[in-house]
């Protein structure tokens, strides 16, 4: 179960545009459920019970939600995140869905990794 750390159902214009700050995900506290902090354009922070802090990205393709994971915070930082997002959605523009393209991209590398020994 996911709680919305910002309010839930009906949201006002405000609050669609709501944006992130590195503050708001320090200041964030683990609960018995995990917390979502959204940031805007599909990124989101969700925080684990444990205390654990990931960064995720929403996408649809071919009419399918799908969910990325993007790293930890705080290795990735606030800006990292954002400008990881901005690329996937630039794949996603050129018609590539970017989890097709990253499962591609790991098994090739495997596929040489295989081969240079």
């Amino acid at each position: 179960t996911v709680r919305q750390a910002h309010g839930s159902g009906r949201t006002s214009l405000s609050e669609q545009h709501w944006t992130l700050t590195a503050i708001a995900i320090n200041n964030a506290k683990p609960d018995d459920k995990q917390l979502k902090l959204t940031n805007e354009r599909g990124l989101f922070v969700l925080i684990r019970p444990g205390g654990g802090k990931w960064w995720r990205f929403n996408y649809r393709f071919d009419g399918k939600q799908k969910t990325l994971f993007l790293g930890v915070y705080p290795d990735i930082n606030l800006k990292e995140a954002r400008d990881r997002r901005d690329e996937l959605r630039k794949q996603l523009a050129k018609g590539i869905d970017p989890g097709a393209h990253r499962k591609a991209r790991k098994a090739a590398c495997v596929e040489h990794a295989g081969k240079s020994f």
